[in-house]
């Protein structure tokens, strides 16, 4: 999410940058343009009309990837081991220079979740994931522990599976 000049608080990760915020509005493609944003990850479902933003990125010039959970409760290992496929390729993206707009819901808990267990995922202590995600997201102190144990314990997982 752009602050009040147009710039997005970026994060490094391999040759690449990641930041999120909110879904993309037709204002919003404009900046997103002008900070050489690559790529967009959504992270909602098909019934938050996913496909609109794909429309849109195409339509850009943008790569799009859709990463569809919407609770941090996911108890069935099919859907976990979806939610590391999406770390593996989001860390790939990121390992290949690109400039990586996760967004969700207004909330953005699911992107701070996703996030938190990419950083996970990638070795980062739990201490320098937390300060990474607050560098992107101020308001992540609405996070819960169970979410960020949840977050991080995926980011593990993954590097299991």
């Amino acid at each position: 999410m752009a602050d009040d000049n147009g710039r997005f608080p970026w994060f490094s990760l391999y040759g690449g940058k990641i930041c999120f915020g909110n879904r993309p509005d037709t204002a919003s493609w404009a900046p997103l343009l002008s900070a050489k944003v690559s790529h967009i990850a959504t992270v909602q479902t098909r019934d938050e009309n996913a496909a609109d933003i794909r429309h849109q990125c195409l339509t850009s010039g943008l790569k799009w990837m859709w990463v569809p959970f919407e609770t941090t409760s996911i108890s069935a290992s099919i859907e976990e081991a979806f939610l590391h496929q999406y770390l593996r390729e989001i860390t790939t993206v990121l390992k290949d220079g690109a400039h990586l707009y996760l967004h969700c819901d207004s909330t953005l808990s699911r992107c701070s979740l996703l996030f938190y267990a990419l950083c996970h995922y990638n070795r980062l202590p739990s201490d320098s994931a937390y300060c990474a995600l607050h560098s992107i997201n101020p308001q992540a102190n609405a996070l819960s522990r169970r979410e960020l144990k949840w977050a991080a314990s995926l980011g593990h997982a993954a590097l299991k599976g």
